[in-house]
C-alpha cells in the first residue's frame, strides 16, 4: 500500500515537473525573443526577478490560506479530540483558542505539541489517555482533516492563478523575433530615378532630380546621356 502511494505522489510530481517545463520555456523564450539583442541580458534579469520574487510572494499567500483553513476547523477538532481523552472542557477549550500558526509548523516538523500545550494536565489523565495523547497517532490523526482543508483552499487559489497565467500566455500571439523580419515596402512605391546629367562643362557631374515627376527630370535641351541607379 505504501509503495503505490509512493508511485503516485512520484506521478504527480512528474505531471506537476512537465507542465512546469511546458508553460516556463516556451513563455520565456517568447519575452527574450520580443527584446532587441542588446537589451536581452536586462529582460533576462528582470524576469529573473519577477520569478524570484513571485515564489517569496507565493510561500507567503500558500501558508497564509492554510492557516485560515486550519482556523475554520481546527478549534472545534482540537477541543472535541482533547475532551474524548478525559482532557477537562476548560484546559481543552485553552488549548484550542491557541492560534493555529505553532500548531501547523508543528505538523510540518514532525512534532507532536499535546504535551507542551497541555503542561502538567497530562499528569493527572490515566496513563493510557496520557501516552495516547503524547504518542505518534493522536495529533496527526487529528490535524489531518483540517489540515486538508486548508491544502484545498491553497491548491484552488494555485488552479485559478495558474489558469490565469494560461490566458495571459494565450493572448500573446504567436511567435515574434525582434527585428527578424523586416516590412517590405509597398508595391508600387519603388520608382526609378532617372538622372540626367548637364551638358555645360561647368556642371558635369552633378545631378538634379525632379521629385514632382517621381525623381525624373522632364526632357529638356542641354541634357545627355541617361543612367539608371
Amino acid at each position: 500500500m505504501q509503495l503505490r502511494a509512493l508511485w503516485q505522489f512520484a506521478g504527480i510530481l512528474l505531471l506537476n515537473g512537465i507542465g512546469m517545463g511546458l508553460f516556463a520555456s516556451p513563455n520565456r523564450a517568447g519575452i527574450m525573443n520580443s527584446l532587441p539583442p542588446e537589451r536581452r541580458g536586462v529582460g533576462g534579469g528582470m524576469s529573473a526577478t519577477f520569478q524570484n520574487s513571485a515564489m517569496v510572494l507565493s510561500i507567503g499567500i500558500f501558508f497564509t490560506l492554510i492557516i485560515l483553513g486550519l482556523a475554520s476547523s481546527l478549534p472545534a477538532t482540537l477541543s472535541h479530540g482533547l475532551i474524548a481523552q478525559g482532557v477537562p472542557p476548560a484546559d481543552a477549550a485553552r488549548v484550542a483558542a491557541l492560534p493555529p500558526v505553532s500548531i501547523m509548523f508543528a505538523a510540518l516538523l514532525g512534532y507532536n505539541p499535546i504535551q507542551s500545550l497541555l503542561g502538567h494536565v497530562v499528569d493527572k489523565l490515566p496513563p493510557s489517555h496520557a501516552a495516547y495523547l503524547t504518542g505518534h497517532t493522536f495529533f496527526p490523526s487529528l490535524i489531518s482533516a483540517p489540515f486538508s482543508s486548508g491544502l484545498a483552499i491553497a491548491f484552488d487559489f494555485a488552479i485559478v492563478a495558474c489558469l490565469v497565467a494560461a490566458v495571459a500566455s494565450l493572448l500573446r500571439g504567436g511567435k515574434y523575433v525582434h527585428g527578424a523580419q523586416p516590412q517590405p515596402a509597398a508595391p508600387g512605391k519603388q520608382v526609378a530615378a532617372t538622372v540626367r546629367w548637364r551638358q555645360d562643362p561647368g556642371q558635369r557631374g552633378r545631378a538634379r532630380r525632379d521629385p514632382g515627376c517621381g525623381g525624373r527630370i522632364p526632357e529638356a535641351p542641354g541634357y545627355f546621356g541617361e543612367e539608371r541607379r
